[in-house]
């Protein structure tokens, strides 16, 4: 039995597979199988991985009689598995090669149930879009602190535990959010008994192009997140619950949430989680920071989102507030965040110029 099974969900990805199937072989572990259950794919996707499970032995194919959908796919991929360790691998991604070795490594070094890692964005053809390496927390109090905001684990990126995803597995209720949901739910049931962790280093490339889950199921995503955040609030973080999440619809470019009022109140509600989570959690020094910095940024994007979207008078009274918020919440502003907001403006405006 290997050591880790690295479970891939593939449908219609003949243009991709190949590479990401090959980013695996070369990797720096060695006791891995590769699980690729095909989801009744209507392209050459299942014979290719046909050719690869006849060309190394590690790597083992199934397919589906019909359509499962990827939550579907990947909990009867987690079935599947009797490894210790299961390590997500999306058909159209690339891992570095030392991905696997060390989230392992990372896993065994903490005792953690879940381990993740920065990534890095890439186009169709595998080009990076400059600047959009995503640096997330890497503690597990300042982790469990992005739920209220995000998924608070890059999903295509982690590993997890036999026995983490066992007991959990993927539920039906977030679709295009199914992770979101599967960490959420893990953390407001037995939060004590289940550590994250996320290594600084991107370790995996994320491809966007016209199919890709985010694109295609987006107004099913924001919904779902929704969803996950409030659950997350009321079960952890009831005072912010009870204000609502209006932020959450700014950063998802929600018509009509763009004036001076919806800003401000999202600046109280973003403030509320900060505070209350601090005071509910004893978190180190660099849990704080990293709370901060994560803030900071977040802050930072919600101004950006209502200058860009609200009109000119809205516009004016938002600047005028973010003067008088960070002197009320100094917090809001490091020196990372606004560093992190520069290189991913230049990022954005250099993929969409390209």
């Amino acid at each position: 039995m290997a050591k880790v099974s690295v479970i891939v969900p593939c449908y219609n990805v003949e243009n991709f597979i190949d590479e990401a199937l090959e980013s695996i072989l070369t990797q720096t572990f060695n006791d891995f199988e590769v699980l690729c259950l095909d989801d009744a794919s209507t392209d050459s996707t299942y014979s290719k991985i046909c050719q690869w499970a006849e060309k190394d032995s590690r790597f083992k194919k199934r397919r589906n009689g019909k359509n499962l959908g990827l939550i579907g796919t990947l909990n009867e991929l987690i079935k599947w598995s009797d490894s210790d360790y299961l390590i997500r691998m999306d058909p159209d991604d690339i891992s570095e090669p030392t991905r696997i070795e060390r989230l392992v490594y990372e896993a065994e070094s903490y005792s953690a149930d879940v381990v993740g890692s920065s990534y890095i964005m890439i186009n169709s053809e595998g080009k990076e879009i400059l600047n959009s390496s995503l640096l997330l927390p890497t503690q597990h109090k300042s982790i469990l602190y992005t739920a209220a905001f995000n998924s608070p684990m890059a999903h295509a990126t982690v590993l997890y535990t036999k026995e983490y995803i066992n007991k959990f597995l993927y539920g039906n209720s977030c679709f295009a959010a199914e992770d979101y949901d599967l960490w959420v739910k893990s953390i407001n049931e037995v939060e004590e008994q289940v550590l994250f962790r996320n290594i600084k280093s991107p370790l995996y490339r994320y491809r966007i192009h016209g199919s890709s889950t985010s694109n295609t199921n987006r107004n099913a995503q924001i919904n779902s997140h929704l969803y996950c955040v409030l659950l997350f609030k009321k079960n952890n973080l009831p005072r912010s619950y009870k204000l609502g999440s209006s932020y959450v619809k700014i950063m998802a470019n929600i018509a009509d949430c763009y004036s001076y009022e919806s800003m401000s109140k999202a600046y109280m509600e973003v403030s509320s989680v900060y505070f209350e989570f601090l005071e509910k959690h004893s978190c180190n020094e660099i849990d704080v920071l990293e709370i901060k910095n994560y803030t900071s940024e977040y802050v930072l994007l919600l101004i950006i989102r209502g200058l860009s979207n609200a009109n000119l008078t809205s516009r004016l009274k938002i600047l005028f507030s973010v003067f008088f918020l960070f002197i009320k919440y100094p917090h809001f502003l490091t020196v990372h965040g606004v560093k992190s907001i520069i290189r991913r403006s230049i990022g954005r405006f250099l993929y969409a110029k390209s």
